[in-house]
Order: C-alpha cells, then sequence, then structure tokens
C-alpha cells in the first residue's frame, strides 16, 4: 500500500503520536468544545459533553467540564 508520506509512514506516526499525547491529557488540544450534544448512532442517545479536536481529528470526549481527555485547554476554546 501506497501513503501520502512517500512510504515511509513517519508523517502518519508522528501525527498519530501527537493526538494520542492530546488523549491522555499531556498535550492541549487544538479546540475543545464545550457542552455539546454528542449523538451515539448505535444506540439512538444524545449526550452532553466536551469535545477534544487536535489536527482535525477527535482525540477525546469526557464529561462536561472536564476529564482526562480535555485537560490541557490552547487559547482555542468555543463555548
Amino acid at each position: 500500500m501506497t501513503s501520502v508520506d512517500g512510504g515511509n509512514g513517519a508523517s502518519w506516526r508522528e501525527a498519530r503520536r501527537a493526538l494520542i499525547s492530546v488523549a491522555r491529557g499531556l498535550q492541549p488540544a487544538d479546540v475543545v468544545l464545550h457542552n455539546g450534544r454528542i449523538v451515539n448512532v448505535f444506540t439512538n442517545e444524545i449526550h452532553t459533553g466536551d469535545v477534544a479536536i487536535s489536527g482535525g481529528q477527535i482525540a477525546g470526549v469526557g464529561a462536561p467540564g472536564g476529564g482526562a481527555s480535555v485537560s490541557g485547554v490552547s487559547l482555542k476554546m468555543i463555548l
């Protein structure tokens, strides 16, 4: 399989490491959406919670107002 980074996978691995670091609360998220409505498409339930986004991908979903997945917040914050 050919990758977009010339075949070595280095940029993909670095992006994964960065996303995992944000998900673990070691680095701040790019954006945190607070008190959003999160739809569980498997159970048809709607929950309220925070969503951490890093590098254009969801790094974590947590309870409103905190949690390890949204512990590091940068200056970009949408309320």
